[in-house]
């Protein structure tokens, strides 16, 4: 390339826009900008070793470079050429320290935090049986209704009434904590024992890998109902602990169904998305979610017997705070079945 073109050609990288270039999600510990600083360097040290007299004295007038003007007008050779771009770009690295490849400094002023409790507005619904302990008619007894089991559509703690296995999630983070970027744990294991789905409630997200494993001494089916993604169908070998693993690549707009057809009352739901911001409420009803972007924040509430409870659950999130929410409390009628 001659001299002259390249001009051009830093004209072109200094008006690209950082985010059309580099994604922070694919470089999230990579100071962007100092980046594309450096790469305006390198292109400013190749036009000043160039032996094209007028480019240099164009780059001089345009970019107010003296060292331009100090450069002998005389032909340089490659080596010289090439020596020059190598010290220039060493000495530059050596007085920034890298300071590209640092990590990005996050204030925890820019984040905060949910917290709070989902809980029954009424007396709390007496447990339905679902299987009884030794009933000859449920498929594979001496597994399955080795105990009594209790329906787990809608679970109530009779002693705070708190509601477990609520979704609340956001449907998509336009902002994310650079810690949360990626998952810290990339598999997760979704067991089966007593013919009973372990979690009942999964959020999954894009980037984990979920480990279906079982415990029983019977063959089950794991089965997936997801809107987007690719849905899943195979058999588990009795007491497979290896296990199968399950991708879900697609983020999800709602919480998907996965069942076992050999065992029909055996269901469970996972919620997938590509972010972390998403939590199920515990046995206690209780739910948090850290680091989230400073601001306002909108949630969707779903629980799988009424679906959507909130589709507009709003958290002013306060920079470097935890906001408590208390009890977020739901009318028996909001669960009737629709």
């Amino acid at each position: 390339m001659r001299g002259s073109e390249w001009l051009p050609a830093l004209d072109l990288l200094q008006q690209f826009t950082i985010d059309s270039v580099f994604s922070p999600a694919l470089i999230p510990k990579i100071d962007v900008i100092l980046f594309h600083r450096y790469l305006i360097l390198v292109v400013c040290c190749v036009i000043l070793s160039r032996d094209d007299i007028h480019t240099k004295r164009v780059f001089c007038r345009k970019y107010g470079s003296r060292l331009a003007c100090y450069l002998p007008t005389a032909r340089l050779s490659r080596f010289e050429a090439t020596a020059s771009i190598r010290v220039s770009v060493i000495t530059a690295l050596l007085i920034s320290g890298f300071s590209f490849l640092s990590p990005v400094s996050v204030s925890a002023a820019e984040w905060g935090s949910v917290t709070g409790r989902f809980v029954y507005d009424g007396e709390a619904p007496k447990p339905v049986v679902q299987r009884e302990k030794g009933d000859p008619n449920v498929k594979d007894p001496t597994v399955c209704a080795a105990m009594e089991h209790l329906n787990n559509d809608l679970v109530v703690n009779p002693d705070n009434k708190g509601i477990a296995n609520i979704f609340m999630y956001m449907r998509r983070a336009k902002d994310v904590h650079p810690d949360l970027k990626e998952s810290e744990k990339k598999t997760l294991v979704f067991d089966q024992q007593g013919c009973t789905f372990e979690p009942h409630a999964l959020f999954v997200r894009t980037d984990q890998k979920v480990i279906v494993k079982s415990g029983d001494p019977v063959a089950h089916n794991t089965h997936t109902f997801p809107l987007k993604n690719q849905a899943v169908n195979f058999i588990l070998a009795p007491n497979d602990r290896e296990g199968k693993e399950v991708e879900n690549v697609i983020s999800e707009i709602l919480p998907m169904q996965v069942k076992c057809d050999i065992h029909p009352w055996m269901t469970a739901y996972w919620l997938v998305l590509d972010h972390p911001y998403a939590v199920v409420s515990d046995k206690d009803g209780k739910f948090t979610i850290e680091n989230l972007p400073a601001g306002r924040n909108t949630f969707y509430l779903w629980q799988e017997k009424t679906g959507y409870l909130d589709r507009k659950f709003t958290v002013n999130i306060k920079p470097g705070e935890t906001i408590d929410m208390g009890e977020v409390k739901f009318s028996p009628s909001q669960f009737k079945e629709k």
